[in-house]
C-alpha cells in the first residue's frame, strides 16, 4: 500500500509512520527532561536556600533522597515486568505513560511548595511526597524509552529515534538550567521567593503535560511485539543478576549518574558561594546546551570512523580532564 508524496511518487504509508512516530517521541521528552532536571538538580537547593528547614531536617530529607533514587534500581526492574505484561486496546506502554505524567505532575508541584510544616511532620511529608514522584516518575520513564524500540525493528532507524530524542531532550534539560535562577529571582517580588519556586515548577510541569500529549496522541504503536513471549519478574531478576556482563555494565551506569547528578546538584551552590554571582550559572548552562548538541551532531560522523569502545574511551578522558579543571579553578577561587 502506498501513498503519492509531494513530487507525485509513490512513497510508503510505513515511512511517513516512521517519521511521524520519531518526531512525536521526541518531542515527549523535552518536557519529561525539563522536569527531571528541576528535580534531580534543584531540589536540595529549593530545599536548603528557599525552604530553609533547620539542619537536622535538612539531613534527615537528603538522606532520604538518597535511599529513594537507591530503590529506584529495584523499582526499575520491577516496572519493566509489569510493562511486558500489559495488555490494554491502548497497547503495553501508553497507559502508563499516561498515569506517570500526570501523577509525577501532580507530586513535582506538590515538592515545590512550602506546605508550612516543620520538625517530623515536614520530614515524613517530604520523605512521602518524594517517594511518590519517585514511582510515578518510574511508571512514566520505563515504558516511555521501552516504546521507543517497539516502533521499529530496524536498528539504524532506532538510532536516528534515540538521537532526535536526545536533542529535544538535551534542550529541554538546558532550558532549566539556563531560566530557573533568572526567573524565579524575577518572579520573588511579586510571588515570594518559595511562591517564585511553585510557579515555575507549575510551568515546566504544564510543558510536560503537553509534550507527553505529542507522544501519547502522535506515536502510533505498530503491532511488533504483540506475540512476543512474556517475562516474569522471577525470570527478569535472573536475567539482570545472573548476568556478569550486564550487571557490570548497570553498576557502571549507576557509578556515573552518581557522579554527574553530584556535579550538576552542587553547580548552583558553587555559583552562589564560591563564585559568588549565582546568575552566571545560566551562560555556563547555555555553554553546556551548545557542547552537548554539538556532540550529538558530531556522534554519527564520529562512528563512522572510530569504534564505539575509542569513543567511549577519548569521552572519559574528556571528561576526567573536565575535571581536573574544574577542581583546579575551584581550588583557584578559593
Amino acid at each position: 500500500m502506498s501513498e503519492t508524496g509531494p513530487t507525485g511518487s509513490a512513497e510508503p504509508v510505513a515511512t511517513h509512520l516512521e517519521r511521524r512516530n520519531k518526531w512525536a517521541f521526541a518531542v515527549g521528552t523535552t518536557g519529561r527532561d525539563m522536569v527531571y532536571t528541576l528535580v534531580s538538580l534543584y531540589l536540595v537547593f529549593f530545599l536548603s536556600d528557599v525552604l530553609k528547614p533547620s539542619r537536622e531536617e535538612f539531613l534527615w530529607a537528603t538522606s532520604l533522597i538518597l535511599i529513594a533514587r537507591l530503590f529506584d534500581a529495584v523499582a526499575d526492574i520491577v516496572m519493566g515486568a509489569v510493562v511486558d505484561n500489559t495488555r490494554s486496546r491502548w497497547g503495553h506502554f501508553k497507559p502508563w505513560i499516561a498515569v506517570g505524567v500526570v501523577a509525577s505532575a501532580i507530586f513535582t508541584v506538590v515538592m515545590f511548595t512550602d506546605l508550612g510544616l516543620s520538625g517530623a511532620p515536614f520530614v515524613l511529608a517530604f520523605a512521602f511526597i518524594y517517594l511518590l514522584w519517585s514511582l510515578s516518575w518510574t511508571a512514566n520513564d520505563i515504558p516511555y524509552w521501552a516504546l521507543m524500540p517497539a516502533l521499529t525493528l530496524d536498528q539504524k532507524e532506532r538510532e536516528r529515534f534515540g538521537s532526535l530524542a536526545k536533542i529535544f531532550a538535551t534542550i529541554g534539560l538546558f532550558a532549566v538550567v539556563v531560566a530557573v535562577i533568572p526567573v524565579t529571582k524575577a518572579l520573588a517580588p511579586l510571588v515570594g521567593e518559595t511562591g517564585a519556586w511553585m510557579w515555575f515548577a507549575v510551568a515546566v510541569v504544564v510543558i510536560m503535560l503537553a509534550s507527553q500529549s505529542v507522544t501519547l496522541f502522535g506515536v502510533k504503536e505498530p503491532n511488533i511485539v504483540s506475540d512476543q513471549e512474556r517475562t516474569s519478574l522471577r525470570e527478569l531478576g535472573k536475567v539482570v543478576f545472573g548476568n556478569d556482563q550486564l550487571l557490570w555494565t548497570a553498576i557502571a551506569m549507576v557509578l556515573f549518574m552518581t557522579g554527574y547528578l553530584t556535579t550538576t546538584t552542587f553547580g548552583t551552590y558553587y555559583f552562589k558561594y564560591v563564585y559568588g554571582d549565582e546568575s552566571m550559572y545560566s551562560p555556563f548552562g547555555a555553554v553546556l546546551v551548545a557542547s552537548q548538541l554539538l556532540g550529538y551532531a558530531l556522534f554519527p560522523t564520529l562512528s563512522k570512523r572510530f569504534s564505539r569502545r575509542s569513543l567511549y574511551t577519548f569521552a572519559t578522558v574528556l571528561i576526567l580532564a573536565g575535571y581536573v579543571v574544574f577542581f583546579f579553578g575551584l581550588g583557584q577561587q578559593l
